[in-house]
């Protein structure tokens, strides 16, 4: 069992590329049968603020991202989870336009169809585990998306045909997405490592 979760662990430290995600989100719903309803919203508290901190750089508005920032600090439960969950969906919704926003805004209505974690339910699983994805990639958008609004808008209303291919030839591609990609599921890995890794 121990060894399982070490492999486990080990591929979610090993994503380099948007290749890896299928076996990322694999990792994450077999490591998901080991955790209980406190690690699931300790660590979606912990990858919304990550998003929010990512989204402070670009923001118009600071002070509301710092404030949802902050309040995903003192998160306790799932009520409390699905409170602030609800909260961004509302505080973020004239905001569609904006880099992972939309994403960040989806994996929030998941969360807040989260009403428990059994870690023997394969919907719970599966709602945890497209949230941290969700959450994951909504970060890498806003980075990228931030740093290069241009080519984001392109690819946000594609008006050409070639704009369907932005994403694939430029943010798929970009070496700081990249490492971002590997530092959040590493992040995941070491949320897990503390949580259960001494098991």
């Amino acid at each position: 069992m121990q060894r399982e979760f070490q492999n486990h662990i080990q591929t979610l430290r090993n994503i380099g590329s948007f290749k890896d995600w299928e076996s990322a989100r694999n990792a994450l719903s077999k490591l998901s049968t080991g955790i209980d309803a406190l690690v699931v919203s300790q660590m979606i508290a912990l990858l919304s603020k990550r998003f929010l901190q990512e989204n402070l750089k670009y923001a118009t508005d600071e002070s509301t991202c710092q404030l949802l920032a902050n309040q995903f600090n003192t998160v306790q439960d799932l009520n409390e989870l699905r409170e602030s969950a609800r909260e961004i969906r509302e505080k973020f919704k004239s905001k569609a336009r904006k880099p992972g926003i939309n994403n960040f805004r989806s994996a929030m209505k998941g969360v807040d169809q989260l009403l428990k974690f059994d870690a023997r339910s394969q919907e719970d699983v599966e709602l945890f585990v497209d949230a941290v994805s969700g959450i994951i990639m909504a970060t890498l958008d806003c980075q990228w998306g931030g740093q290069n609004p241009d080519l984001w808008l392109r690819a946000f209303e594609h008006k050409n045909k070639e704009d369907f291919f932005i994403r694939a030839n430029h943010f798929a591609t970009d070496s700081v997405v990249r490492e971002l990609n590997s530092e959040l599921w590493g992040l995941v890995a070491d949320t897990f490592q503390q949580s259960i890794g001494n098991v």
